[in-house]
């Protein structure tokens, strides 16, 4: 074991003697609504070195804080940034460590919607963290087809999600680079066990999930508001004569860029082709746009930093005489749908390009726990916008209903006679537990070895590769007076 902290560009502090390490390392979830595992945490115990012109003799443990630092151990090595640096009366040094992937730890992100490749997906996304995170793709991903919303909050957050709904999983491989694959790519030996053990939760139950469906679609010159079109429940801004005031309108989903909307004296309702608006006064008679500005009224868009907001900024214009003569007092962008123009409609209409997307609609699955047996009615609400299509929302859905429907599995267990069954590349990967696949989920490491917890990992093709070969009937036999629950926590493990 040893350490070399990277105190500059040419510099280096090897740290031979090691007292004590400990790592934490975890696997992204699958389920979207689990949002456990971290981006990798790591400490390492040395005692001061006898050296006097070691920087850390000449001028102090402090300046390790902020350091890169590779740590080499019996699991292998990793790579990261020192956070906190303790030393002890004794000379003991201790560095608490955030894995390179620490940068993906970011908050307040504002992310653009996305039509593109999923390997440039998470290039792109990757490129908001706070420090360079470096990401590489499995081929047989890297070229898949995506389309996602625009969105904003914790980085590391939605890039969980984000794996749930595509199947796929992070690696910390080499000095700065996470690589991403598709799930089940790795098979854990499970010949290094110490002891494990399993257990079956069922305590928590509900009769449904739900999941939010985006839907979404990439367009380019696409009708961003008035969503679907103009209808009567569509809203008319307005403003006061010589007031200054701004509105926030919501959008038919996450527009990037949009057509400036010019002022014109006519919209129909149905018009969807251009971005365009009018304006009346109180009378319902259209205003000229040359009269509106001379008279200083101004209308300006701004897109807001979510992507699926836009502002209308609306100053209202002065000494605009009515057709009786009388001055106007208030403004709308509208045109009156009938003579008297008592009755109004909206003419904002905003194009732009970007991902339309729902608002509001939701898939709902039954879990099968009847009400008799459970009071909890919606267990979960599901929104990870990158489920942005039916296949990824009910995949999410059913693996949420999963996790209601009783019957959860876990596995954990222990090692200290390790040989080659286990490192650090295992994570995330499916280990065998009793004729059962578990998919590996954290792991802590010391010197005296390391100890896992796992979750339930049994697909369809592993029933149907148990099964392989039996008749209906022998399959009713064997699981004789068993429940459907029972049936699925027995998993694989048939006589055959």
């Amino acid at each position: 074991m040893r350490a070399i902290i990277y105190y500059n560009a040419v510099e280096e502090i090897i740290i031979p003697e090691i007292a004590d390490y400990s790592i934490s390392l975890s696997s992204t979830p699958l389920n979207s609504n689990d949002s456990s595992g971290s981006v990798g945490d790591f400490s390492v115990t040395f005692h001061r070195p006898y050296d006097p012109s070691n920087h850390i003799n000449s001028r102090g443990v402090e300046i390790l804080e902020g350091k890169g630092i590779q740590f080499t151990s019996e699991f292998g090595t990793i790579y990261g940034l020192i956070n906190t640096v303790t030393e002890t009366d004794h000379h003991t040094i201790v560095v608490q460590c955030t894995s390179y992937a620490g940068g993906l730890n970011a908050y307040n992100v504002q992310a653009r919607p996305l039509y593109t490749y999923l390997g440039s997906a998470l290039a792109y996304y990757f490129s908001l963290g706070t420090t360079a995170v470096n990401v590489d793709v499995h081929p047989s991903i890297s070229d898949r087809v995506v389309t996602y919303p625009g969105w904003s909050g914790e980085l590391w957050y939605h890039l969980k999600l984000l794996c749930a709904a595509e199947n796929i999983q992070f690696q910390l491989a080499g000095q700065g680079f996470v690589y991403v694959e598709p799930i089940r790519q790795t098979e854990v030996s499970p010949y290094f066990r110490t002891s494990s053990e399993t257990s079956v939760d069922s305590t928590n139950l509900a009769q449904k999930v739900e999941v939010r469906e985006y839907n979404c679609e990439a367009w380019d010159n696409a009708l961003f508001y008035p969503r679907g079109g103009w209808s009567q429940d569509t809203e008319i801004l307005s403003v006061n004569a010589g007031e200054y005031t701004e509105q926030t309108i919501e959008l038919a989903g996450s527009m990037e860029a949009f057509r400036t909307p010019m002022m014109v004296t006519f919209v129909s309702k149905d018009h969807q082709n251009s971005s365009v608006y009018t304006v009346v006064a109180e009378d319902g008679f259209p205003i000229q746009p040359q009269q509106w500005q001379d008279a200083g009224g101004n209308i300006s868009f701004e897109l807001g930093e979510d992507f699926q907001t836009l502002t209308v900024k609306m100053q209202g214009a002065s000494g605009i005489r009515l057709d009786d003569g009388e001055p106007a007092t208030s403004f709308s962008l509208a045109l009156s749908s009938d003579t008297g123009g008592s009755s109004r409609y909206s003419t904002l209409r905003i194009i732009g390009d970007g991902v339309l997307h729902e608002n509001e609609k939701s898939l709902s699955v039954n879990t099968g726990i009847p009400e008799t047996v459970t009071g909890t009615d919606v267990g979960a609400t599901i929104d990870n916008p990158f489920l942005f299509d039916r296949e990824r929302v009910a995949v999410a859905a059913s693996r949420a209903a999963r996790e209601y429907s009783g019957a959860v599995l876990n596995a954990r267990g222990d090692a200290t006679d390790l040989g080659t069954g286990f490192s650090a590349e295992d994570m995330g990967g499916r280990i065998s537990i009793k004729g059962r696949p578990y998919r590996v989920r954290e792991v802590s490491y010391s010197p005296g070895g390391l100890n896992f917890s796992a979750d339930d990992d049994l697909t369809h093709e592993d029933v149907q590769g148990a099964l392989q070969g039996m008749t209906y009937g022998q399959v009713q036999s064997e699981n004789e007076g068993l429940t459907y629950r029972n049936v699925f926590s027995r998993g694989v493990r048939y006589n055959g």
